[in-house]
């Protein structure tokens, strides 16, 4: 009974903290703070419910583009909005957040996303007191690239967008397991992605027997030049990179299922049995049950609407004039 009252709880106050959030339009007011600021970015993250943070960054990744400033600027700005926005994620949001990151920023800015969120905040080394096994880091892996693969569904150069994800856990994942990146480079939309990611593209970026470039990449799409990610890194660092709490990939595992659905970690809270969590049938458990009565209340209808202990006198009408008690014309029941 206990856990079942700590379970509710957790979900009255997930509840409550949705109804309390900061509301999208409100946020919208704080957008270039945001973009300028991980700080200012990581707080509004905080105060919105799950559902409104994806649609948050992706604003921010917006105003962004629009800044005056140099290729490095911009793109130290994107990596920290996107390193505070994962950061300060709630976890059952943190994958959309994720899918966000790799859907709204330009390609050529991905380059240096994809190496630093891959040793800063999903490396599987990260944190040593929870480590990951293969297993995990291929279940995570490939849960993950669906949520990821949806987002970019339609989106302009969705196969290098995918395959800059798919870069990110290759690096994080430290090779292993060893068949991972052949069952990540499956999950591409064409084959002609597939062969070029296995042939051209990884080999390159990984700097496998080659010098490493992301051009190949790149010159899918057109107009796009790569930019200095040594600076880029640089510059990010100088102007407030956010702090990550240890690998966030055991929060990406609690965040997607196998089905690649948003996860409900909170059920967990405070229980060892996720159903003891979740509330009450509410067919048929006691107080929870369908309202119904049972021969023993007053307004069972085999009772009779008179007066009486159980409806056995005849109603009477007591404000007559004479003063006399006469049946209430209104009587139902004899």
């Amino acid at each position: 009974m206990k856990r079942i009252i700590m379970g509710v709880a957790a979900v009255a106050a997930m509840a409550m903290a949705q109804a309390n959030a900061m509301s999208l339009a409100d946020a919208s007011a704080k957008v270039l703070d945001a973009a300028n600021d991980a700080a200012a970015m990581s707080d509004v993250m905080k105060q919105l419910a799950p559902a409104d943070q994806a649609a948050f960054l992706a604003k921010v990744n917006a105003a962004i583009a629009s800044f005056p400033g140099s290729d490095a600027e911009k793109g130290a700005k994107y990596l920290n909005a996107a390193k505070a926005a994962l950061a300060s994620a709630d976890k059952t949001s943190l994958a959309s957040v994720l899918a966000e990151v790799f859907a709204t920023v330009p390609l050529e800015y991905l380059t240096v996303i994809n190496e630093r969120l891959a040793e800063d905040t999903f490396s599987r080394d990260a944190d040593p007191a929870n480590p990951i096994t293969d297993d995990e880091m291929r279940q995570v892996s490939l849960d993950t690239m669906k949520i990821i693969k949806e987002r970019n569904a339609g989106n302009d150069s969705e196969s290098v967008r995918d395959a800059f994800a798919i870069l990110m856990f290759i690096r994080a994942s430290k090779g292993t397991p060893a068949e991972l990146r052949d069952q990540l480079i499956e999950t591409l939309p064409t084959q002609e992605a597939r062969d070029m990611a296995k042939n051209d593209w990884f080999p390159a970026a990984l700097g496998e027997g080659r010098d490493k470039s992301y051009e190949p990449m790149l010159a899918v799409a057109n107009d796009v030049k790569m930019p200095d990610m040594e600076e880029i890194a640089v510059i990010a660092g100088m102007i407030n990179d956010p702090a990550v709490p240890g690998s966030m990939l055991n929060d990406l595992a609690a965040a997607v299922n196998s089905s690649g659905r948003s996860g409900t970690p909170f059920s967990k809270i405070g229980t060892t049995v996720v159903t003891d969590s979740m509330p009450l049938d509410f067919t048929d458990h006691d107080l929870s049950r369908i309202p119904k009565t049972d021969g023993t209340l007053p307004a069972y209808p085999g009772y009779r609407r008179g007066g009486g202990s159980k409806g056995s006198d005849t109603a009477v009408d007591s404000n007559k004039e004479d003063g006399h008690q006469n049946t209430y014309k209104y009587q139902t029941t004899f």
